[in-house]
């Protein structure tokens, strides 16, 4: 429960900055390396931000391709996750059909950027990293 209210929250995030970002262009964007990380600088400035739920966005990164979203779960340690739950294929399905389905991200996606989520818990040890690609979307 507790992972499908994180990767619920984090694509609610996402859409919002990315339909911010891309309403009033009708054409799919095609992002470069260098509008991809000009994107992340900016939107670093508003991070680090915790969501009531108590995740937090610390920052964005970006790598060719791709856009990464680091975030802690601050209330959670990794003993309190289900290892074999948070990396089932059932799991990773549910978040690759969120992220196809979804308007923001499905244009990151059709933009041929990558998007990974990085969960850590409030000690700072990695709880999920998951990628959605846009081959995953076919």
């Amino acid at each position: 429960m507790i992972k499908n209210i994180a990767f619920a929250i984090a694509f609610i995030i996402i859409t919002k900055i990315l339909v911010f970002l891309f309403i009033e262009n009708k054409q799919e964007p095609k992002i470069n390396q260098k509008e991809l990380e000009s994107i992340a600088l900016a939107l670093n400035k508003n991070y680090p931000k915790t969501s009531p739920n108590g995740i937090r966005i610390d920052r964005l990164s970006t790598g060719i391709g791709l856009i990464t979203y680091h975030k802690t779960l601050i209330n959670y340690s990794v003993a309190d996750f289900d290892a074999n739950s948070l990396n089932s294929d059932a799991s990773r399905q549910e978040l690759v059909d969120e992220a196809c389905s979804n308007s923001g991200t499905k244009k990151f996606l059709k933009s041929g950027i990558s998007i990974q989520n990085i969960y850590r818990d409030k000690n700072g040890t990695i709880v999920s990293d998951r990628t959605v690609r846009p081959k995953d979307c076919i």
